[in-house]
């Protein structure tokens, strides 16, 4: 059996003047140890793993040697709690023997740390410091926690939080306080023992998941966190606080056992660190799914592939967790679900998926309850201090949020207080979408189509078609009022103020540079009509865009809708005034070739399936998910 074990390790006082008594780091070690070693908490070796109070720095590397080069180690905890200083821009821990004027011989790095972890290569480390200027690590962590310092073979995962920041005190409870401890380890101790909910409800919590929670009740002090890890999810600690309070149970987190390490080559490595790196800010989705296919085919085996993405998915969440944009751990595990279909083993894919669809509900429930919450206040959805490129992005982004809460509505899986209570808030958010926005609900992009297909859909399903009709009836007018003037998908940020220009001129201009032809939103908002049987409200409409051009493709599968180029499938076109002259034609359209086509496209049905072709629309809004409209597939879902 792979061992669990711990080190924990308190230095109340150190030998250099400089550095005064911490009496309360000796309380802080013992307690995460007792912790960590308890079975009902963190499930470690309580005979093997080590506490260490006020060691040597030699003292310290020796246990720490003794554990990592134990030859069936899985995981490896570090906590430690003491001083830390920074000198010359390297972080050191502070053990007894420390001098300060010689502080590259008689401290501690992370570089000495990870030279011994790194040979030693268990599973996956986890590194906790409470010290001040913990973030201090920043300075060995950028090249210490890539991918090529992770051991010759790129092959174990590290997770790294520290309790300050790199100009912070770490502090202590006052000893007039009911606990004694730092205020690091305190909340790392309510979250071992489940009295803090970590907010996810997988039966085991990763150190990432922790990370996200630690709350010190302080401003002057501030975690911060690390993580990489592409040999399965990092399982800290049991997660005392899953299923409780919930209509649904925890989520079992898929274990598959490798016989040998996972492996990559060094350029795909930092490839996916620079994902990484830029997902605290907005990473490029498709550049990230290309880079983690890569990684599929690179270690071939699917019990590899598994550990591979359920490891990073942890690590990029993690990191999501501190951009702006409230979706953003939602798109990333999203892209991460799309991957999953692709591991070689059928049977192995569909349990990651499932994995990974469960975690994608639950940041989409963090990420609505944030929205929902948000839009009680004024110009929430305002990005950029309301700047001019607003008038082009807050109407998609206004759709988007509207399709995003309406597909978290749709995930609820048939529990009716559940379904009850989704709805309750995607109402919420729609309500205020329509009040408080209402002069912004307009039309001006091809992006738009697939939300559109998404909210009919959607609306409809879920006994929502007043609000529907009225939010896509605004859009549709807007398409009217402008001419039909709408930019393709992606349009460059530096050209939306001159399209804007251009939408409202009288004449065309140059409209190629600008917009899409043939137009598949054209298609897409006739789509909606047609799908709340009101084709009769706009059949002297097509009069007014005659000779257009509509187009839309479908795939021979959904299985794999969110590939960037899916090359099985074709475009069904046709002209208004050559092949489409009414809306009857329109239907007739609809029923012989589009509703054939969708129906073909969803054999086998899987409602599964149906989800995620939905998500990869949300994702990549150049695809349109016709398989949700149930008026397409009645006789397959």
């Amino acid at each position: 059996m792979r061992k669990r074990l711990c080190l924990c390790v308190g230095v109340p006082e150190c030998s250099d003047p400089h550095l005064g008594p911490l009496p309360g780091t000796k309380v802080d070690a013992s307690s995460v140890f007792e912790a960590l070693t308890d079975c009902t908490m963190g499930q470690y070796d309580a005979v093997e793993s080590v506490r260490l109070i006020n060691p040597s720095k030699a003292e310290f590397t020796r246990a720490l040697a003794q554990l990592s080069y134990d030859p069936d180690i899985d995981t490896l905890s570090i906590y430690f709690a003491g001083h830390g200083v920074i000198i010359d821009s390297v972080y050191y821990l502070c053990c007894r023997d420390i001098e300060l004027y010689r502080a590259a011989y008689s401290g501690l790095s992370l570089t000495e740390l990870f030279q011994i972890i790194g040979n030693a290569k268990p599973r996956h480390t986890n590194i906790i410091i409470d010290a001040c200027h913990a973030a201090g690590v920043a300075h060995d962590v950028q090249s210490l926690i890539k991918p090529n310092s992770l051991g010759p073979a790129n092959s174990f995962g590290v997770s790294i939080l520290a309790m300050s920041a790199t100009d912070q005190y770490a502090h202590e409870a006052p000893p007039d306080a009911p606990v004694q401890g730092g205020y690091g380890t305190l909340s790392l101790l309510k979250c071992l023992k489940g009295e803090t909910d970590c907010q996810v409800n997988k039966s085991h919590l990763s150190l990432d998941d922790i990370s996200k929670a630690i709350d010190l009740e302080r401003d002057d002090q501030s975690p911060n966190f690390w993580s990489f890890n592409i040999s399965g999810s990092p399982q800290f600690c049991l997660n005392n606080t899953a299923g409780v309070g919930s209509s649904e149970s925890f989520i079992p987190i898929p274990i598959f056992e490798d016989s040998d390490s996972s492996t990559l080559p060094l350029a795909l490595s930092e490839e996916l660190w620079k994902c990484y790196l830029d997902s605290k800010t907005e990473v490029e989705l498709r550049e990230l799914q290309n880079c983690l296919e890569k990684g599929l085919f690179e270690l071939a085996e699917p019990t590899k592939q598994a550990n591979f993405l359920i490891g990073l998915l942890d690590s990029f969440t993690a990191r999501c967790s501190l951009a702006d944009d409230g979706f953003a751990t939602t798109q990333v595990t999203a892209v991460f679900l799309f991957v999953a279909q692709k591991i070689s083993d059928p049977n192995v894919a569909n349990e990651v998926v499932a994995f990974i669809l469960r975690q994608l509900e639950g940041s989409l429930e963090f990420a609505t309850s944030s929205i929902h919450e948000g839009l009680k206040e004024d110009y929430f959805l305002v990005r950029g201090g309301g700047g001019h490129s607003e008038f082009f992005s807050l109407p998609i982004r206004l759709t988007k949020v509207a399709a995003w809460s309406l597909f978290y509505l749709d995930l609820s899986s048939g529990n009716a207080v559940e379904t009850a209570r989704r709805s309750k808030v995607c109402e919420a958010i729609l309500g205020a979408l329509e009040r408080d926005y209402s002069g912004s609900i307009s039309l001006v992009s091809e992006e738009q189509a697939a939300y559109i297909i998404i909210i009919s859909s959607l609306t409809k399903r879920h006994g929502l078609t007043e609000w529907g009709e009225r939010f896509i009836g605004s859009l549709y007018h807007d398409y009217f009022a402008h001419g039909g003037r709408i930019a393709r998908t992606s349009l460059a940020l530096e050209d939306t103020y001159e399209f804007m220009k251009y939408r409202s001129l009288e004449k065309e201009v140059d409209f190629l540079r600008f917009s899409a032809r043939p137009s598949e939103l054209l298609f897409c908002l006739f789509a909606h009509y047609w799908n709340f049987d009101q084709l009769d409200v706009v059949r002297y409409d097509f009069s007014e865009v005659d000779g257009t051009h509509c187009t839309t493709y479908i795939p021979d599968s959904y299985a794999n809708f969110s590939d960037e180029v899916i090359t099985n499938g074709g475009n069904l076109n046709f002209q208004i005034g050559h092949d489409v002259f009414t809306a009857s034609d329109y239907d007739s359209f609809i029923r012989n070739y589009i509703s054939p086509a969708v129906y073909a496209a969803s054999q086998p049905p899987q409602t599964m399936i149906r989800s995620i072709a939905i998500c990869a629309s949300l994702i990549f809004p150049d695809r349109i998910p016709w398989c949700a409209m149930d008026s397409l597939t009645a006789d397959v879902f």
